[in-house]
């Protein structure tokens, strides 16, 4: 589905029935709607799932203007507005927790569960997210792909069968992405000039 909001066209993908009790999953920085597919199968007979795109990954497009968390909370709040939903629970990882609490803080009394996955109160480390968004200008996201998956997997998992497939494929996907990027002075953000494609994540 695609809603505009402030002169802005977004993206989220739904899933199951409308009646059921809904959730909404909001993804980590770099990744899109589809990180959350194998949930999605897991969760959709029993949920009406709503994952949203961030702008600029996905289907969202790029903002025109400054982006802050709470921006971006206030776009997954157009998106569920446009649904009708009058209570929810909330899901996010990494950058999507830090979205999904100021989400959830903007309609507390629609809010039945807010849960965060690897992620903070604030960013802990706003140089780390400046340099790495400077280096993505610079050199393009596959400049980062080998630190970036090595962050999200454990030696154990990169070394067995199967983690060792997925994560070549989550690589290559990230080393194939090379549009350039902009990058606003915000902690835990980088904004392409395109879409972020989610072919593997």
């Amino acid at each position: 589905m695609f809603v505009e909001f402030e002169d802005h066209v977004l993206h989220a993908e739904t899933h199951g029935n409308p009646a059921k009790p809904a959730l909404i999953l909001i993804h980590s920085l770099g990744t899109c709607a589809s990180v959350w597919e194998k949930q999605v199968q897991a969760l959709s007979a029993d949920n009406f799932i709503v994952c949203p795109d961030l702008r600029g990954h996905g289907l969202s497009e790029v903002s025109r203007s400054a982006v802050s968390i709470q921006s971006l909370a206030d776009d997954v709040h157009a998106i569920v507005a446009s649904l009708n939903l009058d209570s929810y629970h909330v899901c996010g990882i990494s950058i999507g927790g830090l979205v999904a609490q100021a989400f959830a803080a903007g309609r507390p009394d629609r809010v039945k569960t807010l849960t965060l996955l690897d992620s903070n109160l604030v960013s802990l480390n706003p140089p780390m997210w400046r340099e790495r968004a400077k280096k993505c200008r610079e050199d393009g996201l596959p400049s980062i792909a080998e630190a970036v998956l090595s962050r999200w997997t454990t030696p154990g998992f990169q070394q067995s069968v199967g983690g060792g497939g997925h994560l070549r494929q989550c690589s290559r996907g990230l080393r194939t992405r090379a549009m350039p990027l902009h990058a606003k002075p915000l902690p835990m953000l980088i904004a392409g000039r395109t879409p972020l494609p989610c072919e593997c994540l």
